[in-house]
């Protein structure tokens, strides 16, 4: 696709070393905004914030701030400042290229990518170093790692659904089956030397395996997260070193036990440094919502209970494909899951977690169906509120300090403060009052450049024709 006017603008706009110069305001000013201390839970209002290139320069009290001459000052009273958001479990080749921006639009400044086309992924995140495209701070995994059971299962699968080979076949190749201790030592040797952030276990196939992964892990200070692997106990996986477990329905491995018995193994959690994902939006897109909604949203059906169905036209193709394998897939499922009850065993989890000391990370594995870039993460901040009922500040924390803290960046990331990056949200109204305000994106600062609301009209637009040219 030709880039249109506007994808040249971006380019040279986040570019680190335009080829001319442009008269782009050096200092950035937000005059008279209130910010919200996601640590502690305070609000500070009629502050200034200065930004000089990607950095929070000062803070002071607008009645002390005086803005340099040549700064771009926005006028910021009534609006609230936030750090840049983190989705923390996401499939960026499922979504394709196209929901790297549509990710920012919605004040998601940082994600972690949690397997896919390494290739791939490498690539996006060179490009959005670089400036080349507009899209959050990432942080990848390698190949996902499975057990030659699930990577077998596939492949026979691949074969009864010969409409979805095509996607059979990607996710076959964007995995590994690893094989013995022997295999899962080289497997994370090369990985390292890729350069990716942290290794992601989907399944493995005995306990020997785990241990070898978590050991060889360890000597090149790579984390290991994922799902709760069946073959290992979930507090010994979290004393070997796997640093976080994703999704609700985790609870398999302790839904027998009492609740002293779950605050102990909890407790024993948060000992070993360990953090949870629920994905709590997973379920409600996937298990909780009635096929035939989402049989209407991949149709392009209209219906006033069609959840983001605005969003429709920005998702990619791949990923509306993946989601009606996804849907093809249920009729494989044995019976007796209760979905519901795994469900709302899950929340009753979140909250001991947190009493237990086990930090709680927002994410929403985009790339399961009725998930969106973006958008879903407010679903899932709010859902932790109404649903769960986590505290606005807990919501807050989790896509923010929490995260910054679990991927070691908590020196630039997650809080308003000065010296830290200046990936920013303004929001039209505060979330600690109502958490829905986290939807009221005003402007997104990325890297110190400020994309206010008609430069957010722009860019879900170019994200629309992303989309039309297949990307």
């Amino acid at each position: 696709m030709v880039p249109s006017l506007w994808i040249w603008f971006l380019v040279v706009l986040w570019s680190p070393l335009p080829e001319k110069p442009i008269e782009i305001p050096e200092v950035l000013v937000l005059d008279d905004v209130a910010i919200i201390d996601v640590v502690e839970g305070g609000i500070r209002e009629n502050m200034t914030v200065t930004i000089r290139g990607d950095r929070i320069e000062s803070i002071q009290r607008k009645s002390d701030a005086k803005p340099p001459p040549s700064a771009e000052v926005v006028a910021a009273a009534g609006k609230v400042l936030i750090p840049g958001l983190w989705d923390m479990h996401v499939h960026i080749t499922m979504a394709r290229e196209s929901s790297l921006p549509l990710f920012v639009a919605h004040g998601v400044t940082a994600v972690r990518e949690m397997g896919g086309n390494l290739e791939e992924v490498l690539a996006y995140r060179d490009r959005v170093r670089k400036g080349v495209i507009l899209g959050p701070h990432l942080k990848i995994s390698g190949a996902v790692i499975e057990s030659s059971q699930f990577l077998g299962a596939l492949k026979q699968l691949r074969q009864m659904e010969p409409d979805f080979a095509d996607e059979f076949s990607r996710l076959v190749t964007e995995r590994v089956a690893i094989r013995d201790p022997d295999h899962a030592r080289e497997f994370v040797k090369k990985t390292a030397a890729q350069g990716v952030d942290f290794l992601k276990i989907r399944s493995v196939g005995s306990r020997e395996i785990f241990l070898a992964l978590a050991r060889e892990a360890a000597k090149y200070e790579l984390p290991l997260v994922g799902h709760v692997p069946v073959l290992v106990d979930l507090a010994e996986a979290a004393r070997e070193g796997q640093r976080s477990f994703e999704h609700s329905f985790w609870g398999f491995k302790h839904r027998n036990r009492t609740e002293a018995q779950k605050k102990e193994l909890f407790r024993s959690l948060a000992e070993s440094g360990a953090a949870f994902t629920p994905t709590l939006i997973t379920d409600r897109g996937y298990r909780l919502t009635p096929d035939h909604v989402l049989r209407s949203f991949l149709n392009f059906e209209e219906g006033d209970n069609l959840p983001h169905v605005q969003e429709r036209p920005l998702l990619s193709r791949r990923l509306l494909d993946s989601w009606r394998m996804q849907l093809a897939l249920k009729k494989y499922e044995g019976a007796g899951f209760d979905w519901v009850s795994i469900h709302e065993e899950a929340k009753k989890d979140i909250l001991l977690l947190l009493e237990c000391g086990v930090p709680i990370l927002a994410g929403t594995d985009v790339g399961a169906p009725l998930v969106i870039p973006g958008a879903s993460l407010h679903d899932e901040l709010e859902m932790f509120v109404s649903d769960v009922g986590m505290s606005t500040l807990q919501a807050l924390q989790s896509a923010t300090v929490n995260a910054a803290r679990f991927v070691g960046e908590e020196e630039d990331r997650g809080t308003v403060e000065e010296g830290k990056i200046a990936d920013l949200v303004l929001l039209g109204g505060n979330p600690l009052e109502n958490i829905n305000h986290i939807r009221d994106v005003e402007s997104v600062i990325l890297r110190g450049k400020m994309l206010d609301k008609s430069r957010i009209v722009d860019v879900r637009k170019e994200v629309r024709s992303l989309v039309e040219a297949g990307n």
